[in-house]
């Protein structure tokens, strides 16, 4: 199965997923991450969230507002995983 990870600065990601939600329905298979709402706060626990529910068949399609910064925290994320696609908007 396909699933999408929208990991944006601040609540962009969440205006997307709200915006995606409109046109084609609520869906379980995106997630969002918001990094820096909070002072400092790392991302970390929410990737390795996220990545927890995607199974070894299943791909992983990660949209980023900056390229780099969503595996940058750890590279290992992308050489771990096969099936893992990193695309900037």
């Amino acid at each position: 199965m396909r699933k999408y990870l929208i990991a944006t600065h601040g609540i962009f990601a969440s205006g997307i997923k709200s915006s995606v939600d409109l046109i084609i329905g609520e869906s379980e298979n995106v997630f969002v991450i918001q990094a820096y709402t909070e002072d400092n706060k790392s991302i970390q626990p929410e990737i390795e969230d996220v990545l927890k529910q995607i199974n070894p068949d299943d791909e992983l399609v990660v949209f980023t507002d900056l390229m780099g910064k969503y595996y940058q925290s750890d590279p290992s994320i992308c050489l771990e995983r096969k099936c893992l696609y990193c695309r900037r908007h």
